[in-house]
Formats: C-alpha cells, sequence, structure tokens
C-alpha cells in the first residue's frame, strides 16, 4: 500500500482503562417514560439529548436511509474459483454468506495477470499482444457469488503488461486498445455469462504513476464509453483514490464529465500501530465525511456522481487490533459514518488474510466478521433520531418494514452501564432479541426485560456492540 496521511482526529477526553470485562450484561427495567399519546402528533419532532440516557425516537425519522450497500467488503479472492468460485473453499464461501455483504467488490492486484500461473489471475499471455480474457475460469471464479445476492463491483486494477509497465502512466497511444479489453470483460460477464455485475471501478491507488487528474480523466472516460457500448446499463468509475481530498479529484470529474458515474476513495483509521484506540475511533467517525466534496464536483452535471469507499479498515498497517474486538467496533462506527455523510456505497479491506480480513488466514470469523453480519441483517432501513449522553457510546436506530433495531457501541476499555429511553413509538415487545458482540465473540439472547419499557438499564462490555431487534 502506499504512504498515507493521518486522518484529523476529534479532540477527545476519554482515557483508556484497563479492567476486566464483566460477561453478567443483564438488562434492568425502571419504570417511567412519555406515553406514545403525548407524543403522536410531535413524530417528526428533534430529540432533546439527556445527561443521562441513550435515547431514541421510533417516530422521528431523521430522513437518512441506512443501505446494504454501506456494509460491504472487497473480496480480494473473488478472481480466484479455487477460493471463491468452483470448486472453491467450502468453509471461506460458507462465512461470506453469513456476513451478508450488501456490496461485494472483486478487487485483486493480480486479476491482470497470467490465468495460467497466478491463482487470482484471467488474462491469458498478458505480455504478448495476443493478450485475452480467460473466459472459462472467470466463469468457474464468479459461480460461488451467485448465492450472495449482493450487488458486484469489479475493480479492473491496471492494464495488461503488453501495453506498458506499470508503474509509469499508460501511454496514451494505448488507451483505446485498454478501453476496449475492458469492453471485452463486460462482454463476459454480462452478456457471455449473464453475470449482471452494475459496478465497475477502473483502478486503485493510481496516483503514484499519474500525477495529473485530467489526465486520468480521460482514460476512465474513454474506457467507459466503450464498457458501456457493451451494456449500457452498468456503472463506471474510480479510481480509488489513495485520499478523499486528493488535489487531482477536481480536474478528473471535470475531464471525465458525464461518462463518469461515481468517484472512489480509500481512507484508514491510523498508520500508527501505536495510536491510542479513541483517536483511532473518532477518525472512523470521519470517514464518510469526503462525500460531501466530491458530490460538490458534480453539481450541473446532468446526474449526480455516486460516492463509494472502496477501501477501509482500522489500520493501512499490519495491525494486531485489526484481529480483535477494536477492529468490529472500529468497522461498526465506519458503516454509521458511510450512512451518515450519504455514501453510495461502501468496501471494507478485506475478506480474508493475516491481518485486515474480516476472516483470518484460516477463514475463521473475526470479531469485525460478526459486526458485519449484525449490521447487513439488522441495520439497513430508515435512519430514526438518537441522541448518546456520552462521548464513549454510540447510538444508531433503523426501522423498516415494521421491524426495530436499536444500536450501541461501547468505544471504551471499560464497562459502561447506560439507562436507555424510548423517548417515542412503543416499547420493545416481548419478541425483542439482544445481540452481543464482544471479546467473548457474539451471541443472541431475549430480551423479555425491556418488554413494554419505556427506560430501562443495559450493561455493555468494554469495547463492544449490542443490539436490540424487535
Amino acid at each position: 500500500m502506499t504512504s498515507r496521511k493521518a486522518l484529523a482526529v476529534l479532540a477527545l477526553t476519554s482515557t483508556l482503562l484497563c479492567c476486566t470485562k464483566n460477561r453478567i450484561d443483564l438488562v434492568q427495567a425502571i419504570d417511567g417514560g412519555a406515553s406514545d399519546d403525548a407524543l403522536a402528533d410531535t413524530a417528526a419532532a428533534l430529540i432533546p439529548s439527556s445527561p443521562t440516557a441513550v435515547r431514541v425516537g421510533w417516530l422521528s425519522p431523521a430522513g437518512i436511509p441506512a443501505l446494504s450497500q454501506h456494509y460491504g467488503f472487497a473480496v480480494q479472492s473473488g478472481s480466484n474459483p479455487e477460493r471463491f468460485g468452483v470448486p472453491g473453499a467450502t468453509l471461506y464461501k460458507q462465512n461470506l454468506a453469513l456476513m451478508k455483504p450488501g456490496l461485494v467488490n472483486v478487487m485483486s492486484v493480480d486479476l491482470m495477470a497470467d490465468s495460467s500461473t497466478a491463482a487470482a489471475g484471467w488474462l491469458m499471455s498478458p505480455n504478448t499482444q495476443a493478450f485475452a480474457w480467460d473466459r472459462e475460469k472467470i466463469r468457474r471464479s464468479l459461480a460461488g457469488g451467485v448465492a450472495m445476492n449482493a450487488e458486484f463491483m469489479l475493480t479492473i486494477p491496471t492494464w495488461p503488461q503488453a501495453l506498458g509497465p506499470q508503474n509509469v502512466a499508460l501511454d496514451p497511444a494505448n488507451y483505446q486498445r485498454f478501453a476496449l479489453l475492458c469492453a471485452d470483460l463486460v462482454r463476459v460477464l454480462n452478456v457471455e455469462h449473464q453475470r449482471g455485475v452494475r459496478l465497475f471501478q477502473i483502478f486503485s491507488e493510481p496516483e503514484p504513476w499519474f500525477k495529473d487528474g485530467a489526465t486520468l480523466g480521460r482514460l476512465v472516460a474513454t474506457v467507459a464509453r466503450e464498457m458501456k457500448a457493451i451494456d449500457a446499463s452498468i456503472q463506471v468509475g474510480g479510481v480509488g483514490f489513495i485520499e478523499g481530498d486528493s488535489p487531482m479529484l477536481p480536474t478528473f470529474v471535470a475531464e471525465a464529465a458525464d461518462n463518469l458515474d461515481f468517484v472512489s476513495f480509500h481512507g484508514y483509521g491510523t498508520s500508527d500501530v501505536q495510536e491510542p484506540l479513541p483517536f483511532v475511533f473518532a477518525n472512523a467517525d470521519l470517514l464518510g465525511r469526503y462525500a460531501e466534496g466530491i458530490r460538490a464536483l458534480g453539481v450541473g452535471r446532468a446526474r449526480p456522481v455516486g460516492v463509494y469507499q472502496t477501501q477501509w479498515a482500522l489500520n493501512w498497517q499490519q495491525d494486531r487490533r485489526m484481529a480483535g474486538q477494536a477492529a468490529a467496533v472500529f468497522d461498526v462506527l465506519a458503516m454509521i459514518s458511510f450512512v451518515k455523510y450519504r455514501l453510495t456505497g461502501a468496501a471494507g479491506w478485506k475478506d480474508a488474510d493475516g491481518w485486515y480480513g474480516k476472516m483470518d488466514e484460516l477463514d475463521q470469523l473475526r470479531p469485525a466478521a460478526h459486526a458485519m453480519a449484525l449490521m447487513n441483517r439488522a441495520f439497513v432501513g430508515e435512519v430514526v433520531a438518537t441522541t448518546s449522553p456520552s462521548a464513549d457510546i454510540t447510538a444508531f436506530a433503523v426501522r423498516a418494514g415494521g421491524k426495530r433495531s436499536l444500536l450501541l457501541v461501547n468505544r471504551s476499555a471499560a464497562p459502561i452501564a447506560t439507562q436507555v429511553e424510548v423517548w417515542n413509538g412503543t416499547p420493545f415487545s416481548a419478541a425483542a432479541v439482544r445481540t452481543t458482540v464482544d471479546d467473548a465473540g457474539s451471541s443472541s439472547t431475549g430480551a423479555s426485560m425491556v418488554q413494554g419499557q419505556r427506560i430501562f438499564v443495559v450493561q455493555l462490555p468494554a469495547l463492544s456492540i449490542t443490539a436490540f431487534e424487535d
């Protein structure tokens, strides 16, 4: 990966505390609260904050949709039939399905490598002028994704070696040849194999080789025109900028013009393995904020420009914290940020490996995988208003199709007992379920003690994610 600048962080007063986590985390009910009758005519009213309680207003929509596409990740093995496709790896595919990502970005740096020697390579003879897609390997590679029911993005990371070295900008004389190759991939995927891949990201972090946004914009525009000539329904964008405020962005968007459907960028919580977690978590809150500036660049276009975050994790360096509960907390805070800043979609880094993956190198689930599964299962819908009395507790709630879900994230290294108040709407029913993701893993239990209660107390374990679903 490329060197990155640190994100700006918010001033924090939280202190990391070392303590033993108490696994006894029952809910204690307290009488009190307002009635629905008194609030029926003020559904859209703002919820006043409380110094002592988390508040949720089921009748107070925030006007923000939480989409399944906000909760995705890159599948680096997506172009490898031995892992993702046929024959595939059983545990790997089983755990991918458990997480139910709303967006899957098939992204391998080896995509353009020789299909006969590179496990994830899709090109035959990439070092000769006879380069062509290995259609049968592509078919086998994506066969495993059919049952995932996710929106698919495919990243074309670079061009064949035969068109020029991949550590300098592509020669403009080869733009059209590269564009026709990309168009042929659309033909393979969506015409011949009927995969229905809708999103195509051109490149990933090309800034070291392209020093000017206009050049990148012209190249992506050339590629997009040829790809859409094969399938007009697709969306083409890029370029996976290292930073969401890249100085290349204005000229890139202007030059690509209406050929560009979306802009994609990357971002991480830190580049320092010693960075205290409160500062890392503060950066998670801000990961989506670049969307506002990117959308502003598209003002005046015939249609708005989409915004995707296509690579994110706690640290872009190898950091042991990414294997544990800190990464689960970070990921949830990041996904809430993507909802808050109204991104079109987001795909974290990545499926499985020794450091960054939601699964480890043996395809075992990490805490971040359980967090991803929870968000996709319970937090897609219409966001409703919440408030929190503490900077250590992040609250988030959605409603959809008669279902309601409340999320409480304890960002601190100490357990916290917090009151929860249902400010408007009906209290939880007897069918409510509580799910906790913490150092002990993921567990779900009935939550009958919150039934009918407008105010109740929840014990939140250290560095944990707690959800109530009803």
